[in-house]
């Protein structure tokens, strides 16, 4: 376990689950999701997030690296902005399915708060879910530096499709898995990487 990453921990326990029809993955509320319709949910979101970075990467103005806390990566961050529910979770594992970096952001921070945030990470895609958190994040993204691409979860495809094929390379040895921002009580919000090693000793 030491060596491996959220993504293969994730991965191997969907594949040993996976012939288990009514095995329920994910419980939330009244919802219940098996190990077969979230890896069909989480590989579809997934292919979809990967999609439109390499969009992204073919813009113009878009080469630059994504800077976090000073050193560059390859890695492309993705906000999720989803209140608490199976969608939230979902978004989360599809994200570290491809090895992106997960960036959490939240309602209640005021608009220009969470474009400090999307400018200091160079956050590319944001999955939110409905026109209520669109509209926050139009205004949060209006003269944003760089381009960004708003993703709203509820128009993808939840139907099993046999057809995506994952090719997901870990970036490095110790990729980024997440980057949480301080309260900034004390000055300056500032945004901490949290790599997949940090997560997993966690555990």
């Amino acid at each position: 376990m030491p060596n491996s990453t959220i993504a293969e921990l994730f991965q191997q326990l969907l594949t040993e689950n996976f012939e288990k029809d009514d095995a329920p993955s994910l419980i939330y509320d009244k919802t219940v999701i098996t190990f077969k319709e979230l890896d069909a949910i989480t590989k579809i979101w997934s292919s979809k997030i990967k999609s439109t970075v390499s969009e992204l990467k073919e813009m113009k103005n878009a080469e630059s690296k994504n800077k976090i806390n000073g050193p560059g990566t390859d890695q492309p961050v993705i906000g999720v902005f989803i209140p608490p529910s199976n969608l939230r979770i979902q978004a989360i594992l599809s994200i570290f399915r491809t090895y992106g970096i997960y960036l959490p952001l939240d309602d209640t921070l005021p608009p220009q708060r969470i474009k400090n945030m999307l400018n200091q990470t160079a956050c590319q895609v944001v999955l939110y879910h409905s026109n209520q958190y669109r509209k926050i994040l139009e205004e949060a993204t209006e003269n944003l530096e760089h381009p960004i691409h708003l993703l709203d979860v509820t128009t993808f495809c939840k139907k099993i499709n046999e057809t995506i094929t994952e090719v997901y390379e870990q970036p490095n040895k110790d990729p980024i898995l997440a980057v949480l921002y301080t309260s900034g009580s004390t000055g300056e919000p500032k945004g901490v990487p949290i790599k997949h090693s940090n997560m997993i000793n966690r555990l």
